[in-house]
């Protein structure tokens, strides 16, 4: 329905601009086509804008059926409104969700590691094909620093003052073929990329990590996730009866 109502409004608003100039002689005709031509150009980049989607999960439903494990298992569940998994040494555990065919996209989430047995390593996956094909960033408490890279190699790391049992916020732009990493919103990394698209993900390795607040935004995205707010339909005649008894 949204779309419908986005295609109506440009196509309004291309009559509203060029309907005083249809009667008008060649060269305003072709004026006409360049002002057509821009007009379909920003609506295309409009409609793209306003149906980019986003799929959250804020871990506090008890229920991670839409997430998928890979790797070694390492019982990942939902604890007290966040996402934690069992503390395994020299286990590395993924948890996928989305869909193959997803390109752009900016993941977000929060995390701390609250347990080490060892090394540890946790973070975001991204373009996830397979067990052997994917980018990973994330962060270490026991090295403290960050990392990123492929399935088979570490592309970029760097030590920053990563703390036992603190929150950080790591997020990941994949758009096209170029990836940027934040942690706490500062970028720290930007580097080419050339898998074109895949699942997204959290992993983790020698901890027991607490992950909180994901989501996934892009344009080949649907709004929903567990995490994502659905207004109930009776809210609306709700409010509507208030309104109407505010005004009688």
């Amino acid at each position: 329905m949204n779309k419908i109502l986005v295609i109506i409004g440009c196509a309004f608003m291309i009559w509203f601009l060029i309907h005083p100039y249809v009667m008008g002689g060649i060269e305003m005709k072709m004026n006409i086509c360049k002002l057509l031509g821009g007009v379909l150009i920003l609506g295309l980049m409009y409609v793209s804008f306003v149906f980019a989607g986003t799929w959250k999960d804020n871990f506090d439903d008890g229920s991670l059926a839409e997430w998928k494990e890979e790797g070694l298992a390492t019982n990942w569940k939902e604890s007290a409104g966040a996402l934690v998994n069992e503390l395994k040494k020299g286990n590395r555990s993924f948890l996928l969700t989305g869909e193959p065919n997803w390109k752009d996209y900016t993941v977000k989430v929060k995390l701390r590691v609250v347990n080490l047995a060892g090394g540890d390593w946790c973070g975001i996956l991204l373009r996830y094909k397979n067990i052997d094909s994917y980018y990973w960033f994330g962060i270490s408490v026991a090295w403290t620093k960050y990392a990123a890279g492929t399935a088979n190699e570490t592309r970029e790391q760097e030590l920053i003052p990563v703390k036992f049992a603190e929150w950080y916020q790591l997020r990941a732009e994949a758009i096209k073929d170029s990836l940027k990493l934040f942690v706490n919103d500062k970028l720290y990394f930007e580097t080419d990329i050339d898998l074109p698209s895949g699942r997204v993900g959290l992993f983790t390795q020698n901890s027991m990590t607490e992950f909180d607040d994901f989501s996934v935004a892009g344009p080949e995205i649907t709004d929903g996730g567990p995490g994502f707010p659905v207004e109930p339909k009776y809210k609306l005649a709700t409010t509507w009866g208030n309104i109407k008894r505010a005004l009688d």
